[in-house]
């Protein structure tokens, strides 16, 4: 399977997990623009009922939300430093040894489904987190950092011009964020109580089973 690529969900699951909806998700894409689809999918990796695959597709529909299955491949930021580009420059903070745990954390490998729209500017970056299932419930959350990264280096997503703020905690207890420049994953750290309009969340949601 090639990592680089996104899946659209319906080409490959609709008459399994959607033969009892009336959706024909065959007009729903849940793959980034212009990145090969690739048919190969692994249901043991595919973690989602076919009501979760037709609400979020109804979501898209409206435009409020921007939602991609992404193949994360089960690596850390630390993994991912020694293959991707990331900004070096005054912005090594986090290999530091005090910030070890969480940039060697591992989400299980698997297909998840983000929603890459960048939600809930106007909070406080404290609140973000508990927003997110306040707004959408609980079952979505904020994607961790080593997913986004990963979907951020191999979709080349450099149209981002804001940062994803995660549940993370530097060092120095600052929440530990996670965006691009030039091309290139950039981490950095941001105060509780910052209300920056670029600080937003990329909404993941959990797997249901």
């Amino acid at each position: 399977m090639k990592k680089s690529c996104l899946v659209a969900a319906a080409l490959m699951m609709a008459s399994v997990l959607l033969a009892q909806t009336k959706i024909d998700l065959k007009e729903v894409k849940f793959n980034y623009p212009n990145i090969e689809i690739f048919d190969d999918i692994s249901f043991e990796s595919f973690h989602y009922s076919a009501e979760t695959v037709r609400r979020l597709a109804e979501d898209n529909a409206t435009g409020i939300t921007q939602w991609v299955l992404y193949p994360y491949g089960g690596t850390s930021l630390l993994e991912q430093h020694e293959h991707t580009p990331f900004q070096e420059t005054g912005w090594r903070w986090w290999l530091r040894s005090g910030d070890k745990k969480w940039r060697e954390k591992k989400s299980p490998a698997g297909y998840y489904f983000l929603n890459i729209k960048g939600m809930l500017a106007n909070f406080k970056a404290e609140d973000k987190q508990a927003a997110v299932e306040y707004v959408y419930g609980p079952k979505f959350e904020s994607c961790p950092p080593q997913i986004l990264s990963e979907f951020l280096s191999l979709t080349h997503f450099s149209t981002i011009d804001w940062f994803h703020v995660t549940k993370e905690k530097s060092a120095a207890k600052r929440l530990v964020s996670v965006g691009m420049a030039d091309e290139k994953i950039k981490l950095i750290s941001r105060d509780a109580d910052d209300q920056s309009q670029r600080l937003r969340v990329v909404v993941m949601r959990a797997w249901d089973f």
